[in-house]
């Protein structure tokens, strides 16, 4: 393995998300939703290869269509249906411009995805700290 500029990496930088900030998991797609995976909702979470969701025989006329549909079911049982997500195509060229799609968790299953798709799901809310680590940890005078 050789370290180099990811594909994470740009979309942190194009999409200006600091996962430092709140946090960020990431899963491959069809993990995620075969294993169930509970999405933190206070984090970034960021789904690889939504385009190929069940797709396990590299077919060249596979419909993605399904596959977003089980995602965008399976989300809406944690962010409403009307939550924004962002489709995102880190671009192979420094010249050429990244695909930012933005879209609504519910319109998910009818666009137009490809194999290097990633969906990044934004933090929905904010995590609190708790009081009992906050004392601790020493930072007994910062309060929740």
């Amino acid at each position: 393995m050789i370290p180099s500029l990811s594909a994470e990496d740009c979309l942190f930088a194009d999409l200006g998300f600091d996962p430092a900030a709140q946090g960020c998991v990431s899963y491959e797609a069809s993990y995620f939703i075969i294993y169930e995976k509970k999405p933190d909702t206070t984090v970034g979470l960021i789904l690889w290869q939504i385009g190929v969701i069940g797709e396990h025989r590299h077919n060249s006329g596979f419909d993605p269509s399904r596959g977003l549909k089980i995602l965008a079911a399976y989300l809406s049982e944690f962010y409403p249906p009307e939550y924004v997500v962002c489709i995102y195509e880190a671009s192979p060229f420094a010249i050429c411009e990244p695909r930012i799609e933005w879209v609504a968790l519910q319109d998910l299953p009818k666009k137009m995805v490809h194999t290097v798709s990633t969906l990044f799901v934004p933090p929905q809310r904010v995590s609190l700290p708790s009081r009992e680590m906050l004392s601790r940890a020493g930072f007994g005078g910062l309060g929740a």
